[in-house]
């Protein structure tokens, strides 16, 4: 029978990473139920074992996945899974036997030895809930301890309703990608653990900086490129890593390093701050035992003082960056171009970035107000004149402005893109000239001739949950892809929630989205989780979220945390100087992918090969100003003409491989420019 595992988890693709290699914890008391021992064919627990490979080229002989049984000399029978993971992902699994499992487990455990490499381990019913095991230091026997609230989703996880148990090897996260792991009895437990709190394990002590600590004073620096930090361990503390953070504000703590636990009670490593603005940060070191649980130090307070002048560099990234909307146009309508290429396609939700940085250049002084205004009103008139389904646009105009409908089907969010960007221009432009009047008129009948509540409905009466669907069309209706999970569409509901009343979507529809939210966890950072950046910045980029919270959510708490998650997990994973960081979705070596990061709870396929794209860092200016500015500098001082040039920071980088994108992303473009407007 085919196995469907491959595309399953690579559409939710859920990731939860802690910081350790577990070991054993400390149960004070546990029942055990051993699943498998794999000393052969049968198990009264377990139905079928299997492999399964995903993802590859057709006809390519990775990846492969195989198991079997092996004797191992210290622990007899066991089972090996090699694998090759140079392109795509797979892994094995084990399907359950019905009532054969404990109804009550709280932790799962296995030992296994082999590769170095990380995996992800998922247990699923009918969602699936994942736990990321990181690179380890050896490959000897170690047995595995994850407590069921490790997982992702653990909240939602019903003990007596697990299927099935997988391993996951991904070409993104496994290194080396080929190898092979040897794993033994694998049980699930009831058990009960000594968890490391503040109240049971004394503190780290404070950040010494080259050397010293400061008794009441801040400490401070002039021009200086790099700082010795260190700090000490209690005596018999119980912890796998002490980390280093820093902070700008006392609450937001960033990531600076994580030293292992090697028996040493001192820790150091060398903080470089060049790329810092001058200003006030907070430092302290933090104990991480192997649950991922957390024990901070107090707090030093130093400034930083940097000469480097932001403000005229902020300004030369937002001038070139605008230039690419000014001059990547069609002389007619003036449309904006997917792509700095002849050939392009436009892609109609670009617009709404384009308006928005017509108002922001108009501001700078680097464009004329009537400029502008004859711009808006032919590309208004344009898409006025164009054929819209209940009031959307497709996705694509080709490059002789041809409509590309996807199978006749008008679509939301680009449509959402657009409104927002128009409505951004009404406000803006609200004098009394005939040429300001004219537009916001033109503004009003395209934002009033959408139907959000027509668009709402379905075929079924049983079939309606409140969702919008992410396209729709006259013959068929709405798309069987809804929007749901946290993603870039946020602002699409909110426009159909504040559309004209006969077109208004209810309420309960912004209810039901929110109820598709997935929470995930990814080192101390807890968010409501979607893997590229950009999901978390369009919608802030035309609307002010930072007073605004409901019963789900601070949003723009949220994004802050998931561009923390990001810069680590890039950080990490990838290696690269101090705040060269930033994955989402843009151009890579093999094309165009949606790059992402922990908490990984996406129905997005995700991948991380070392690509790097500026815009998202500079989509986060926002929200993490000092880290995001420090990223563009960096990633402009050591990489210079490869990822700078006519229109500022061109797509994408992949430094491992020696790869630098020529090409200039108009939807990678406009976040930059309008994240740091929306800073300043």
């Amino acid at each position: 029978m085919t196995h469907s595992h491959g595309s399953q988890y690579r559409s939710i693709l859920v990731f939860l990473t802690l910081f350790s290699f577990l070991l054993i914890s400390k149960p004070i008391s546990t029942q055990a139920v051993l699943v498998d021992s794999f000393d052969g064919p049968n198990s009264e627990a377990v139905l079928k074992r299997g492999d399964f490979v995903g993802g590859g080229k057709n006809g390519a002989r990775v990846p492969f996945v195989t198991s079997e049984f092996v004797e191992d000399e210290s622990r007899g029978k066991v089972m090996k899974i090699s694998f090759n993971v140079s392109e795509g992902f797979g892994g094995s699994y084990l399907v359950f036997r019905k009532g054969k499992i404990p109804t009550d487990f709280n932790t799962v455990r296995f030992w296994i030895r082999g590769t170095v490499s990380a995996f992800k381990v998922e247990l699923k019913d009918d969602f699936v809930y994942s736990f990321v095991i990181e690179k380890r230091k050896d490959m000897d026997w170690r047995e595995i301890v994850i407590p069921i609230t490790s997982f992702s989703n653990y909240k939602k996880l019903v003990p007596k309703d697990i299927k099935e148990f997988i391993i996951v090897f991904e070409d993104h996260r496994t290194s080396p990608r080929l190898g092979a792991v040897f794993m033994d009895d694998f049980s699930f437990t009831k058990e009960q653990r000594e968890e490391l709190t503040p109240l049971k394990q004394a503190q780290p002590s404070w950040v010494f900086i080259n050397g010293k600590r400061q008794r009441g004073q801040m400490f401070q620096t002039k021009e200086t490129p790099r700082l010795s930090l260190s700090s000490k361990s209690p005596r018999k503390a119980v912890f796998e890593w002490l980390r280093f953070e820093a902070s700008r504000d006392g609450k937001h703590w960033f990531y600076l390093n994580e030293v292992p636990n090697q028996g040493k009670q001192e820790f150091a490593f060398s903080w470089e701050i060049k790329s810092y603005q001058s200003g006030t940060y907070w430092l302290r070191a933090v104990l991480v035992n192997q649950f991922g649980d957390y024990v901070a130090g107090r707090a030093s307070e130093i400034w930083i003082e940097n000469n480097f002048n932001f403000e005229i560099f902020l300004d030369e990234v937002q001038k070139r960056t605008f230039e690419y909307f000014f001059n990547e146009v069609d002389p007619k309508t003036f449309l904006v171009k997917d792509r700095n290429k002849k050939a392009s396609n436009f892609s109609t939700g670009l617009s709404g970035f384009q308006w928005a940085a017509y108002v922001i250049a108009i501001e700078r002084g680097w464009m004329k107000k009537e400029e502008a205004l004859k711009r808006l009103h032919a590309s208004l008139d344009f898409l006025l004149k164009v054929r819209r389904r209940e009031g959307l646009l497709s996705h694509w105009f080709s490059p002789e402005l041809k409509e590309v409908w996807e199978n006749g089907e008008g679509d939301l969010v680009e449509t959402s893109y657009v409104l927002a960007g128009a409505l951004t221009a009404q406000s803006y432009f609200e004098g009394n000239t005939p040429s300001e009047v004219s537009l916001r008129e033109k503004i009003d009948q395209f934002t009033n001739e959408v139907q959000w509540n027509i668009i709402l409905k379905r075929e079924k009466k049983e079939d309606e949950k409140g969702l919008l669907p992410w396209r729709w069309s006259e013959k068929k209706g709405a798309s069987k892809l809804e929007i749901q999970g946290y993603n870039e569409a946020m602002i699409t509901y909110l426009l159909a929630l504040g559309a004209p009343k006969e077109y208004a979507i209810p309420i309960e529809s912004w209810h039901a989205w929110a109820k598709t939210y997935q929470k995930g966890k990814y080192g101390p950072y807890e968010l409501i989780a979607c893997a590229p950046l950009f999901t978390h910045q369009y919608s802030h980029l035309w609307i002010d979220f930072l007073e605004i919270q409901d019963r789900y959510a601070n949003y723009f708490e949220n994004s802050i945390l998931a561009t923390l998650a990001n810069r680590e997990y890039s950080l990490k994973e990838n290696g690269y100087t101090p705040e060269i960081w930033g994955l989402t979705a843009s151009e890579g070596p093999g094309g165009y992918k949606a790059y992402g990061a922990p908490p990984l709870v996406s129905l997005v396929p995700v991948a991380n090969d070392g690509t790097i794209a500026p815009t998202a860092a500079g989509g986060s200016v926002m929200f993490t100003p000092a880290l995001a500015i420090a990223a563009l500098k960096d990633i402009r001082e050591n990489y210079g003409e490869r990822v700078w040039g006519q229109y500022g920071f061109k797509d994408a980088l992949n430094p491992k491989r020696k790869w630098f994108s020529n090409e200039y992303l108009g939807l990678d473009e406009g976040p930059i420019l309008i994240s740091i407007e929306n800073y300043r």
